[in-house]
């Protein structure tokens, strides 16, 4: 024989709801630990960046100390004065360049006052002393030294070829042999490079070019002396009715020239442009003109 048994609905809808609350709780119960070893791991993480910092700070620290004692130390008595003599020495090593040379120096000198000033009962003093005044007078030669040289460049660059030979010698007075014997071979190399110029200015100036190697051209060549080996030149223009410098002529001699039987068989016929160079001669019986005795001619073109 078969039994029913009737559960009410409201006895059924408490064990279900019973047994929801307890699934609930046990995800919440998951949850709250595993926030917690969240927790922990982030104070784990929080504690180690403070003793990061700490040590960082602790870091910090011991460098401004050492930061201080460096600059302790550079305020002594004896670093002062061995940053003195460095500097002269430096200044010493420098003095093949003028300029930088003369700033060295005044930078040494300041250095050796100042330690004098501030430590005048150094056991030093004597020697910094000794040492300001030696900077003083090395910077003295140098400045004069420097006066020379710029003197030399500007009467080179005049062709004053007389005040550059002083200025040579003043260098060599000033105890710089080997500065003298360079500038000197420059002199000479002046001395024998032909001048550019034109015939109207060597022959305004003609005193002043004298004996000196000039280059002048172009030159129309209107006539050909064989007997004295010379041309007749104008200025060539290559403008005007004529094309050529009527105001002024150049005699150019070509005897000692390279090439003579070229030049001997040339036609002065104002058709050939030449450029010569040679040097500059006074007539004999006019001092204030003269001709180019020339070494070397070039044909142009014209």
């Amino acid at each position: 024989m078969i039994r029913f048994v009737f559960i009410p609905l409201a006895l059924v809808g408490s064990l279900l709801l019973a047994s929801c609350n307890q699934d609930e709780l046990a995800r919440l119960r998951q949850e709250n630990a595993s926030a917690r070893r969240d927790k922990e791991a982030i104070e784990v993480k929080v504690k180690s960046l403070e003793q990061e910092v700490a040590r960082l700070n602790e870091t910090r620290a011991k460098v401004k100390n050492l930061e201080q004692e460096v600059a302790r130390l550079n305020e002594t008595e004896a670093n002062i004065y061995a940053h003195a003599i460095e500097a002269l020495r430096e200044a010493d090593d420098s003095a093949g360049d003028n300029e930088q040379g003369i700033k060295r120096y005044e930078t040494a000198i300041d250095l050796l006052v100042r330690f004098v000033e501030r430590f005048p009962h150094s056991q030093n003093i004597g020697e910094a002393k000794k040492a300001t005044e030696r900077g003083k007078k090395s910077m003295g030669a140098l400045g004069r030294l420097s006066g020379a040289t710029a003197e030399f460049k500007e009467a080179l660059s005049s062709n004053d070829f007389a005040a550059a030979e002083a200025s040579v010698k003043r260098i060599g007075t000033l105890g710089k042999a080997e500065l003298a014997k360079k500038l000197d071979k420059e002199l000479f190399e002046a001395k024998n490079r032909p001048i550019e110029i034109s015939v109207r200015d060597l022959l305004a100036e003609a005193v002043r070019y004298i004996g000196k190697r000039v280059t002048v051209g172009p030159l129309l060549v209107v006539n050909n002396n064989i007997k004295r080996a010379s041309f007749g030149t104008h200025p060539y223009t290559g403008s005007g009715t004529r094309g050529y410098d009527g105001d002024v002529r150049l005699e150019v001699r070509y005897k000692g020239a390279d090439e003579l039987g070229a030049w001997r068989h040339l036609e002065g016929d104002g058709h050939t442009v030449i450029s010569a160079t040679g040097v500059f001669r006074p007539f004999s019986d006019d001092m204030f003109s003269g001709y180019v005795d020339a070494m070397t001619i070039h044909q142009m073109e014209k």
